[in-house]
């Protein structure tokens, strides 16, 4: 069944399908969503669809504020029973070089732990 819990204010929500996900990031509330992009997610040119595995964890560590409503479930959701039309879109910009971020973040970690 399709759902849908975004409002008119909505600047981040998931967006899911049978096969996977994207977190849906407004451009004009985070313009530094733009570097969370490794060319596997999506852009239409007001939101990027960060792919959930790599791109939207990235952008979460970084945005703990956004991590902390979607660990509670508080973030809104669309979901598909079908494939999501965000796989129609153009691919992202190829950005974050996640291997070179992941030692960086655990670097930042170790030195504040």
């Amino acid at each position: 069944m399709n759902t849908d819990t975004r409002t008119s204010t909505t600047t981040v929500y998931w967006i899911n399908d049978p096969g996977h996900g994207w977190l849906a990031v407004s451009l004009e509330a985070y313009p530094d969503a733009w570097n969370y992009g490794t060319g596997f997610g999506y852009e239409d040119g007001r939101w990027i669809y960060l792919e959930e595995d790599v791109e939207a964890a990235a952008f979460l560590m970084d945005h703990l504020d956004i991590a902390k409503q979607s660990s509670t479930g508080q973030l809104a959701e669309k979901s598909y029973d079908f494939d999501a039309p965000v796989r129609r879109l153009r691919p992202n910009m190829a950005m974050l070089d996640y291997d070179a971020y992941m030692q960086r973040r655990r670097a930042e970690l170790e030195a504040n732990a």
